[in-house]
């Protein structure tokens, strides 16, 4: 085998000083993501080794100074999908906070490198594949594919295929099974590491192959998962080529009677509910395919035992037999639906050519009113949609935002009632806990985005975590944080309806912790105005401007904190620090609580009684009432 050829110094040297090259060792090296895209739009018409080779040439670079295979595994990669920003050739996923969530979800396990399927949900895949391709099983689990890696969607898709065996699976019978089988009439053998079936079982299920191997196999009282999918593929292969001979005789034992009786009954089950199937579809099919149909039942094989006449047919599939007759002895029928499919296929013609004019962009609308200007010729709008989705003509003008559509859909599913309303002070502390983020701009143009947690009874801040980057990660952090600190059954979370409070994982994250999810309603800064308030005293009091680097900022926000905490007095706070006004509300006896609840009540309808005041007047100024 040839070596692996490994980077000169020299080389290394020289690459480090290429700007296409994001890093480089002694035995990898890694091209940046914009050189990789332009590479993949330049061949992606055409990718293999030799394109690979060619771009790379045109570029200026040598080919033999490359590792063995570089070029290969480049095309390879791109064959999958578009370079992403993964870092470099090698596609995996290594997002920690990715593989913890897939983890959570107990379809995938830890393995050697990395995390992978588990064994439940091969097996519940490949039932379904490939009427259900992977990609859609997935979906269907709840999971996005992009979380889980299209790398590891093709290896498991290659192995359903029977094109790879992975290495960690291997045949192993264990003595449970090997009992369970040892006087199955279908099984020549059986032993720790082999399993080998008599030739009448394919003999037999040689005719069912259009069927999944997993249901032959329970056709013959087999439990697919005691067979290694390398196995059932094998099996499913031979069944495929198979030669179906009379010479093969069946013994006939009393358990294979019962095995051949029990399968007869299960494919008479299979195929009544495919009639059913069939015949809960026979409405949405057009004039052509229903006569096919028809066609296609009337020209089965007779049944020799008389039990499966067009009779039986028709009234397992819920078609009546006038239909039936009537759609097979009208010759006209259908005829109607492929006169409409030429008139349209000469009619958008007219639409493209309406499109296409002058080479600008037109919606349906723009075609209907410019069409007789064009063409002399005018159909009604409803023809021109339905012809454009027919054909597929899609305008990209002023096109649905499908972000935006994912969070409206978030929100509809997952908004929170606000159980606060504003009484911010009538609760004891550590009962409430409010959190929102806001963007930290320093040094020169750039950005930070901090995720804050405050108790509104005693004004402390819980936490302040900063990042540069306003996702996820950002408002789980905080919420550790906040853990930490302490938190109990039945405490309030409340926050606004940012899309990073809408999202799954983290409602399932606060669901966890016992605590109870509340939200400020959509736009209104008021339901969450004490952590709002923190906001604006930090930026109004804290000079992070001269901050250079996120770490400066981070200390600059640690010390601020600690001062807010324990150093700056509150005039809503009876003139004291949050830290002392927590100890000092602590300290007072059931009768001394009760009257502060009872003073802050009294404020709490005050202020809604102005604020309904205040509304009321807004909306006579504005004449609404």
């Amino acid at each position: 085998m040839k070596k692996k050829k490994c980077y000169t110094p020299e080389e290394i040297e020289m690459f480090r000083n290429d700007p296409n090259v994001k890093d480089v060792s002694e035995k990898r090296l890694r091209f940046t993501l914009e050189f990789r895209q332009k590479m993949y739009e330049a061949i992606k018409d055409n990718i293999c080794t030799a394109t690979v080779r060619s771009f790379l040439t045109s570029q200026g670079y040598d080919h033999t100074v490359f590792n063995q295979h570089f070029e290969h595994d480049i095309a390879n990669n791109m064959k999958l999908r578009p370079p992403t920003n993964h870092g470099g050739i090698t596609v995996r996923n290594t997002n920690k906070d990715d593989n913890d969530t897939l983890l959570a979800t107990g379809l995938f396990v830890n393995a050697r490198i990395g995390i992978t399927f588990s064994e439940s949900f091969i097996e519940h895949l490949y039932h379904a594949y490939p009427k259900q391709s992977i990609e859609e099983g997935i979906r269907n689990a709840g999971i996005d594919p992009q979380m889980v890696g299209y790398q590891r969607i093709y290896t498991l898709e290659r192995k359903f295929n029977g094109q790879k065996r992975i290495s960690r699976e291997y045949d192993s019978y264990s003595s449970e099974i090997i009992r369970k089988y040892k006087h199955h009439p279908y099984i020549r053998r059986i032993t720790t590491h082999q399993c080998l079936l008599l030739p009448c079982f394919y003999n037999e299920a040689c005719t069912l192959t259009d069927m999944h191997i997993d249901d032959i196999l329970s056709l013959y009282e087999f439990s697919p998962e005691d067979f290694s999918i390398s196995t059932r593929n094998s099996i499913l292969y031979k069944l495929r080529h198979w030669q179906k001979s009379d010479d093969v005789q069946t013994d006939c034992s009393d358990q294979t009677l019962r095995i051949q009786y029990t399968r007869m009954m299960k494919l008479k089950q299979m195929l009544d509910d495919t009639l059913h199937s069939i015949g809960e579809s026979f409405p949405s099919l057009n004039p052509v395919e229903r006569k096919d149909l028809c066609r296609t039942v009337k020209e089965l094989p007779t049944d020799p035992y008389r039990e499966y006449t067009v009779t039986y047919i028709l009234k397992t599939a819920g078609i009546s037999r006038s239909t039936y007759y009537g759609i097979l002895n009208n010759a006209d029928y259908g005829h109607t639906f492929l006169e409409r499919d030429i008139r349209d296929d000469l009619d958008v013609q007219i639409v493209r050519q309406v499109m296409e004019y002058k080479n600008i962009r037109k919606g349906s609308r723009q075609i209907y009113m410019s069409m007789h200007d064009i063409t002399g010729v005018q159909f009604g709008l409803n023809k021109i949609r339905r012809l454009m989705k027919k054909y597929g003509l899609h305008c990209d003008i002023r096109k649905p935002n499908h972000s935006t559509k994912t969070i409206r859909e978030l929100m509809k599913k997952n908004t929170k009632p606000d159980i606060l309303c504003r009484r911010f002070r009538l609760f004891r502390p550590d009962e409430v806990r409010l959190t929102d983020v806001t963007y930290i701009d320093y040094s020169n143009n750039k950005r930070a985005y901090g995720s804050a947690v405050k108790d509104p009874v005693t004004g402390r801040i819980i936490d302040f975590t900063i990042m540069d980057t306003n996702d996820l990660n950002l408002v789980l952090t905080s919420v550790d944080h906040m853990e930490a600190d302490g938190v109990h059954e039945g405490m309030i979370f409340h926050s606004d309806q940012g899309v990073l409070y809408l999202n799954d994982t983290f409602q399932k994250r606060i669901a966890d912790l016992g605590m109870i999810q509340s939200m400020s309603k959509r736009g209104n800064c008021w339901d969450n105005a004490p952590q709002e308030s923190f906001f604006g005293h930090f930026k109004d009091e804290v000079n992070y401007a001269d901050c250079s680097t996120l770490e400066q900022l981070c200390e600059c926000v640690s010390n601020y904190l600690y001062y807010y905490n324990n150093e700056r007095h509150q005039w809503n706070l009876k003139r004291m620090t949050p830290v002392q006004y927590d100890a000092w509300i602590r300290s007072l006896s059931d009768e001394e609580y009760s009257a502060l609840m009872e003073q802050k009540e009294k404020e709490y309808k005050a202020m809604k009684e102005a604020a309904a005041i205040k509304a009321k007047n807004r909306a006579n100024t504005l004449g609404v009432c």
